[in-house]
């Protein structure tokens, strides 16, 4: 198999793991691994396989949501909040990752999925303000409002980053399918 079909074949898996692990947990509200199967793909593939895995895999998560489809505003928002996940996990790799001590990785890595959690929490939620054209003080307001959703959302993201993201990707390096990979 050609090494770039290969790498096509891992990214629709990403995807696939990303949109199946949102079904799965969509019964807990704000506690999702999604981010976290992008950010991984976006590490382990690079940020521009990461970009596509973001959009990709939130486009058919929220197209085909269990609850209905998102609006089209939110689903542009979710898109591109998802997109840039991708891409920071590609970025993340560059600035050290599993490279570094496994105690600092697991601190960057939490750190990071805070970050792109607050980022997706925040673009959400301006475009919902956006759309019926709500100033900053009832942008805040939603914010303060949504306080307790988004620190479970936040929150749980930066443990799931801190204790599963290193070791998954030291896992996943390892297999023999991403040394064909690596080199492309």
């Amino acid at each position: 198999m050609k090494t770039e079909t290969l790498k096509l074949t891992i990214i629709a898996n990403f995807i696939a793991v990303g949109v199946a692990i949102g079904y799965a947990l969509a019964f807990l509200p704000n506690i999702e691994m999604v981010t976290m199967i992008i950010f991984i793909g976006g590490y382990l593939l690079g940020w521009r396989s990461g970009a596509f895995i973001g959009l990709a895999t939130e486009f058919i998560y929220s197209n085909f949501n269990l609850y209905g489809p998102a609006p089209i505003h939110i689903l542009v928002a979710q898109i591109f909040a998802m997109t840039t996940t991708g891409i920071v996990g590609g970025i993340a790799k560059n600035i050290g990752g599993v490279n570094l001590s496994s105690v600092a990785s697991r601190i960057m890595f939490l750190v990071l999925g805070g970050a792109v959690t607050v980022f997706f929490d925040l673009v959400t939620t301006w475009a919902d303000v956006f759309i019926i054209d709500a100033g900053m003080g009832f942008f805040m307001s939603r914010l303060i409002a949504g306080m307790p959703f988004f620190a479970v959302h936040i929150v749980s993201n930066a443990f799931i980053f801190f204790f599963l993201v290193h070791t998954l990707i030291q896992t996943l390096q390892k297999l023999p399918v991403f040394e064909r990979i690596r080199n492309i």
